[in-house]
């Protein structure tokens, strides 16, 4: 199962959620452990960014690299259009 690190209050967490539920997407959500930027939250994400993926082993932090691995990884349900002029409109709104 996916897991991600985020906290409740922040916008790029909730952004991610928002990805990972249109997409239909189970995970487990935690806490980072120590809190944000600590050395023990260092330790699995070395960037200490917020948030984090952990997919069976695989790690990637920041929201937009997430939202296009998940994308590409998970390709059930299209994030984006196929026109290529409809997708840059969709990431421009996507980086608001």
């Amino acid at each position: 199962m996916l897991k991600i690190y985020s906290v409740p209050v922040a916008t790029y967490c909730a952004k991610l959620r928002i990805t990972m539920r249109n997409k239909g997407l189970e995970w487990v959500e935690l806490l980072p452990p120590g809190g944000y930027g600590s050395a023990e939250y260092k330790a699995i994400v070395p960037s200490g960014n917020l948030p984090a993926l952990i997919d069976n082993g695989f790690m990637l932090a920041d929201s937009e690299a997430i939202a296009e691995y998940l994308n590409e990884a998970y390709p059930e349900v299209a994030m984006l259009p196929d026109n290529v002029q409809l997708r840059a409109k969709a990431r421009e709104k996507g980086r608001l």
